[in-house]
């Protein structure tokens, strides 16, 4: 097992379905990837719906007590305390679906490199629209190991790009292009992202754990 995708996910079940089959359309191998998906416990006519689904991929399920999209990173963290893959790739169900072909093959090529891969994404409804900075960073599963969780912070993903920013670790991926439709729905409502503080100090430890495993590795 190479790939697990993190996916956190609630009440948006046609948008899952559609995800999860194109994951499976667009991969050389179907046995390259896993989805570890993450349900809320009160979210009990998704999960029925999804256990129900015709499931010919290799999969994971989480069902724990709803903590909101305010602490999106806590789901990401459970899923990667059972993901199996060498790379962890956080999604949830504003991803609409994989455009690349044979994208396990380009994550394949990273194997052997400590880095963190950037795909692009796009708009469903704006194929002229690319969006390049960092959005669901593909990450090496050592470097959960080394922080001890994916995030401490909702937005992981930038909390990822400031652990590694000047370490040149970060590589653009522009193979690899998914799109990215926000929703705004019962899942995100009330949502105040610029009042969640920023962990100032647990960065600073994280980034010396990355600098400290990188001067070992030399």
């Amino acid at each position: 097992m190479n790939i697990s995708f993190l996916l956190p996910t609630r009440n948006r079940p046609e948008k899952l379905k559609k995800l999860l089959l194109s994951l499976k359309e667009t991969c050389n191998n179907i046995n390259n990837y896993e989805v570890v998906l993450v349900f809320d416990n009160d979210d009990t006519a998704h999960i029925n719906e999804f256990n129900n689904l015709n499931k010919n991929f290799n999969y994971q399920t989480i069902i724990m007590n709803r903590v909101g999209y305010d602490n999106l990173h806590i789901y990401y963290n459970e899923a990667c305390k059972i993901a199996k893959g060498n790379w962890l790739w956080p999604w949830n169900d504003d991803c609409s679906e994989m455009l690349s072909k044979d994208w396990d093959l380009i994550v394949e090529e990273y194997n052997n490199k400590f880095c963190i891969l950037n795909p692009w994404n796009t708009r469903s409804c704006d194929s002229g629209y690319l969006q390049s900075h960092t959005m669901f960073p593909v990450v090496p599963k050592k470097y959960v190991e080394l922080l001890g969780h994916l995030s401490p912070w909702n937005h992981y993903d930038t909390y990822t790009e400031r652990v590694v920013s000047g370490l040149n670790l970060l590589i653009n991926e522009f193979r690899i292009v998914h799109t990215h439709d926000r929703e705004e729905d019962e899942t995100t409502k009330g949502v105040q992202y610029h009042k969640i503080p920023f962990p100032n100090e647990q960065l600073n430890i994280d980034r010396d754990k990355i600098n400290n495993y990188l001067k070992e590795d030399n």
